[in-house]
């Protein structure tokens, strides 16, 4: 990405002190269930190999299961939008943001265990009544052994936040010998690369929506939603307190997109093709200026 190198303050000791890691991750039961034998039928119907194709059952439908699927991707999109990536399923979230990212993490918390609670109630009703409704509605596709017992259903859904402290290479206690310093450093030179890739991620999201917002009104007559602006307009409301470098390039980025294009009226950058234009050329400009920092 970056082919400039980002000016930083921070270095790896003074991220363990400006920064932590949180890790996200929520479970929903999937409530589906591959039926080999239904899947053997249509292969012999169309004289075709079995294992070309399968056949899943849909084995409910529930309006509170959904409501619960919903929030954990709120949920989730609201973790990958306020962190940077660190690792696989763990954000890099700067201790300036940790208890606003607390107090919304928990608020959803509580909504998808709401929705858990009445699908675990609502099923532990239909186990009570033999799954009456979900054996009429697969017909001879039932099969109550693909229900789990409704003591077990409830475990199948949550939300969890792991927040632990980025490991300081200089606190390694491992006895290795004289071997332990080249490890020391090796593991503080992979907290630099890891926090130079985490911070190309504040100028993808901006490289992406500012494309979004030169591509649309670039075109004379395209029509676009109020969102195509207010989205860049929350970007940049969220990446100050995660440029946790102190790169003074994307704090210019940031403020340059902050004057030129997160505008105030959307109804007249639709209306006024001379404005309209005059946006689309500040994109085009800020485009160019990140050609040394996104390809």
């Amino acid at each position: 990405m970056p082919a400039k190198k980002q000016a930083t303050s921070t270095q790896g000791g003074d991220l363990l002190t400006k920064a932590m890691l949180v890790k996200f991750s929520s479970s929903c039961w999937g409530a589906k269930k591959n039926d080999r034998e239904v899947a053997q039928e249509v292969a012999e119907k169309h004289k075709s190999d079995a294992n070309m194709g399968k056949f899943t059952k849909v084995l409910l439908a529930s309006e509170h299961r959904e409501a619960y699927k919903k929030v954990a991707r709120e949920a989730y999109s609201y973790h990958r939008a306020n962190t940077l990536p660190w690792d696989e399923g763990t954000g890099l979230l700067p201790a300036s943001k940790f208890w606003k990212y607390n107090e919304e993490m928990e608020r959803l918390k509580r909504e998808a265990e709401t929705h858990a609670e009445a699908f675990a109630t609502e099923y532990r009703k239909q186990w009570s009544n033999g799954l009456s409704e979900y054996r009429k509605a697969l017909g001879d596709l039932f099969d109550k052994e693909d229900y789990p017992e409704p003591n077990h259903i409830r475990a199948k859904f949550g939300i969890k936040i792991r927040v632990s402290a980025i490991t300081n290479p200089n606190d390694f206690r491992v006895q290795l010998g004289s071997g332990g310093e080249k490890v020391r450093q090796q593991m503080l030179e992979d907290m630099k690369v890891d926090l130079q890739e985490a911070m190309k991620e504040p100028y993808r999201r901006l490289f992406k929506a500012i494309s979004k917002i030169h591509d649309r009104i670039s075109e004379a007559d395209a029509k676009f939603r109020d969102s195509l602006i207010d989205n860049a307009k929350e970007l940049v409301e969220i990446l100050p307190e995660l440029n946790v470098t102190n790169d003074p390039e994307l704090t210019k980025l940031i403020d340059a997109v902050k004057k030129e294009l997160c505008v105030h009226d959307v109804d007249a950058l639709r209306k006024d093709k001379k404005y309209r234009s005059e946006v689309a050329k500040s994109a085009a400009e800020i485009l160019k200026g990140m050609q040394g920092y996104v390809t």
